[in-house]
């Protein structure tokens, strides 16, 4: 049983680390296209 619990916590650790990358990225991402979208309206 305790095996399931690590697996678990596993798992979840992975899960958060990759939000963690991802969400940066994609917060980049965003900056770049609305800067993007700022200087060609100007």
């Amino acid at each position: 049983m305790v095996e399931y619990a690590l697996v678990l916590m596993l798992v979840a650790l992975v899960v958060i680390v990759i939000l963690t990358v991802l969400g940066t990225h994609v917060g980049h991402m965003y900056s770049n296209i609305n800067r993007g979208v700022q200087t060609a309206s100007s």
